[in-house]
C-alpha cells in the first residue's frame, strides 16, 4: 500500500484539496455542535451519546492535525501539546478506571478548549487557500489554535483534579 508512487499521489491529492479538506472539516465541526445543541434543546441523551461525542471529538482534532501537519501547516509542537494531552488524560483515566471509577464530568472549560480546536483547524485549511481574505482566516485560525490548545490544557489539569478528588473521597 505504501509504495512510492501511492506516497507521491497521496502527496499530489493533498496539496491540491485545501477547499475540500476546509469543507469537510468546517461541516465535521458545525455537525458536532448541532448534535449537541440539539441533545440539549429536546433534552435527548443517551449514555452512547456520552461516550461517542467524545471520541469523535478526538477524532476529528487527531485528523485534521495530522493532515495540517502533512501538508506543513501546523508546526509539530501544537501537534505534540495536542497528543501529549489526549495521552496524559488517557493514562489517567485508565488507571482511575482500573479503581472502579467514572470518567470525571465534563466541564465547560474542556468544551470550550474542544470548540477553539474544531473551529481552528478549519481555518487554517481556509487561509491556505488564495484569496482576498486568507490571512485574516489564517490568522484567526492560529489565533484559536493556540487559545485552544491553551484552554485544552488547563481543562486537562481540572480533569486531573477532579479525578484525584474522586479517589480522595
Amino acid at each position: 500500500m505504501w509504495t512510492i508512487p501511492n506516497i507521491v499521489s497521496f502527496d499530489g491529492l493533498i496539496e491540491q484539496n485545501d477547499l475540500y479538506a476546509f469543507w469537510i472539516f468546517a461541516v465535521a465541526s458545525f455537525t458536532d455542535w448541532l448534535d449537541g445543541f440539539l441533545a440539549r434543546k429536546l433534552n435527548q441523551f443517551s449514555k452512547l451519546g456520552e461516550v461517542l461525542d467524545p471520541v469523535a471529538d478526538r477524532l476529528y482534532i487527531l485528523t485534521a492535525v495530522v493532515v495540517l501537519l502533512a501538508r506543513g501547516l501546523l508546526p509539530l509542537i501544537a501537534v505534540v501539546l495536542i497528543l501529549a494531552r489526549e495521552v496524559w488524560l488517557a493514562v489517567l483515566q485508565l488507571r482511575n478506571r482500573k479503581l472502579g471509577y467514572a470518567p470525571p464530568k465534563v466541564h465547560y472549560v474542556g468544551k470550550a478548549g474542544t470548540l477553539l480546536l474544531l473551529y481552528s483547524l478549519p481555518a487554517i485549511f481556509l487561509g491556505n487557500l488564495e484569496f482576498t481574505y486568507a490571512g485574516v482566516f489564517k490568522s484567526l485560525g492560529i489565533a484559536f489554535l493556540w487559545w485552544g490548545i491553551g484552554t485544552y490544557w488547563v481543562a486537562g489539569v481540572l480533569y486531573r483534579n477532579q479525578m484525584r478528588q474522586l479517589r480522595a473521597n
